[in-house]
């Protein structure tokens, strides 16, 4: 690869420079891929990398092959290579594939310094490598906006006494990285919390939803007054950091539960931890929703 690229760009997707990334980036400096939502600056670009590096703990670059274009640009075109055995990658959890991604970086430099990254590679070939399913989302139409959730299951299947929901509206692509960063930490805490039942994260057009199921109130307060959620929150009400948002706790109103009996067909209400249908034969509990 041509300098100054050689020198200023390309090492910093190295795991270990992973935190070094600003200083390749000129202060104005933006960065893009089809991951980004648009372009980000470079402090949000230091967190995207550290997070892809901690999700690929052996996260490598090769440069195929790279070209001088005029203006002092360069085309290189890369492969990334690694292994999802750290934390999770764009909200998906550890799933140990194999990444082998083709990719493309239209780098722009001044005085040394890069100060405009495009990157191209294919969304549904990462996907596909991840060995998560593809799925094409339309546009909103009308009233109705699309977009896509994971859901972290507890073991607890008890019926939740406490639900909260928190909504962020992201302005930015810069915004949606400083969001699903703090969301993968929080997921990460939540699994391990007391009194966690379930959580799902969502991304509908400009907003993220998180609704999480807990075993009471008092529980879901402890987790939010600490650890990332209280981090998060203390960057929410920094400068600069997303449009604005809710968080809220709701007590459920009612619940009730269903199998279906494998002996009849009927759909029977479960009731009681040795529940039976009407013919009855006994009825399994299906595994918690929530």
């Amino acid at each position: 690869m041509p300098p100054p690229v050689r020198r200023a760009w390309a090492p910093r997707w190295r795991p270990r420079n992973a935190t070094s990334t600003p200083g390749a980036v000129a202060t104005e400096g933006t960065y893009e891929d089809p991951a980004t939502e648009g372009p980000i600056g470079r402090d949000a670009l230091a967190a995207y990398v550290a997070t892809l590096a901690a999700s690929l703990p052996d996260l490598a670059f090769e440069v195929v092959e790279a070209h001088e274009l005029p203006g002092g640009r360069v085309m290189a075109r890369w492969v990334m290579r690694g292994t999802h055995a750290g934390g999770p990658f764009q909200g998906v959890p550890a799933t140990g594939a194999r990444v082998a991604l083709p990719g493309v970086d239209l780098v722009e430099t001044r005085g040394g310094l890069v100060t405009r990254v495009v990157g191209y590679f294919d969304v549904a070939t990462l996907s596909r490598q991840l060995g998560l399913q593809v799925r094409t989302l339309p546009p909103p139409i009308g009233s109705f906006v699309f977009g896509t959730a994971t859901r972290l299951a507890g073991s607890d299947g008890r019926a939740p006494g406490a639900v909260t929901l928190t909504a962020i509206r992201a302005r930015h692509g810069d915004d949606w990285t400083r969001i699903r960063s703090d969301t993968q930490a929080i997921l990460r805490e939540l699994a391990r919390a007391d009194g966690f039942l379930s959580a799902c994260t969502m991304e509908v057009g400009d907003v993220g939803l998180t609704v999480s199921a807990w075993r009471d109130g008092e529980s879901a307060s402890r987790t939010m007054a600490r650890g990332a959620h209280k981090q998060a929150m203390a960057a929410f009400f920094g400068a600069d950091h997303t449009g604005g948002g809710t968080v809220s706790t709701w007590a459920p109103v009612a619940h009730s539960a269903f199998a279906r009996c494998a002996a009849c067909g009927r759909m029977a209400r479960l009731e009681g931890e040795h529940a039976a249908c009407s013919c009855g034969a006994p009825l399994e509990a299906p595994r918690p929703f929530w």
